[in-house]
């Protein structure tokens, strides 16, 4: 992954994402690691 931008490296790439995970992630938008990161909460509830 060195060398790489985060935009081109799918999640698939991942330990522990395969096919399955990968499509119910990508039926919330997300495709790639940086999709991933960038992806915060709507809402926080301290406790």
């Amino acid at each position: 992954m060195r060398g790489k931008l985060l935009d081109a490296i799918p999640l698939t790439s991942l330990n522990g994402v395969g096919e399955t995970q990968a499509e119910k992630l990508n039926k919330m938008g997300l495709r790639t690691i940086q999709d991933l990161l960038f992806h915060l909460p709507l809402r926080y509830e301290d406790q």
